[in-house]
């Protein structure tokens, strides 16, 4: 046997056969992320694999996270990722207060894990994350600003 047939007789082995089991094993390492040597790359296959299944365990992983977290931005890409590639009639589990901290990441901070934060948050269709996204613009002072606030006005500023 060839080294390719053995990598694809691998592959077939996870992703066919036993991809249930994967899967499983998958949310589980999702829940525990300090046991993940390499984040980046973790979250890297995730978006590779494109399973929406995948979604839940990140958001609420996520919502119990610390803004210190060193995996945190990577979960955050995986999430975004995973919720841009998910079909509009997928349904899936807001935890209570991850609202609540995407708030505190994108209007407290800056950088990544405020633009990151920023990009999870488009995907909540919701009175408080458009709040949300016009209080961050506002602070911006800018001209982006001034045109979203003369097209969008659901409530007031």
């Amino acid at each position: 046997m060839t080294d390719i047939d053995q990598r694809l007789e691998i592959l077939y082995d996870l992703l066919v056969d036993n991809f249930g089991a994967l899967e499983t094993e998958v949310k589980d390492l999702i829940s525990k992320p300090k046991k993940i040597k390499n984040t980046n790359k973790f979250a890297s296959l995730l978006s590779a694999l494109k399973n929406s299944t995948f979604i839940n365990p990140l958001l609420l992983t996520i919502s119990l996270s610390d803004k210190g977290d060193s995996w945190l931005t990577d979960f955050l890409y995986a999430a975004i990722n995973l919720l841009d590639e998910s079909s509009v009639n997928d349904e899936f589990d807001i935890p209570e207060n991850l609202i609540n901290k995407l708030q505190i990441w994108v209007l407290d901070n800056t950088g990544e894990i405020a633009w990151k934060s920023a990009n999870l948050l488009k995907f909540y269709e919701s009175e408080a994350a458009e709040k949300i996204q016009l209080k961050k613009l506002e602070e911006r002072g800018d001209f982006f600003f001034d045109i979203c606030r003369m097209h969008i006005r659901p409530f007031e500023i």
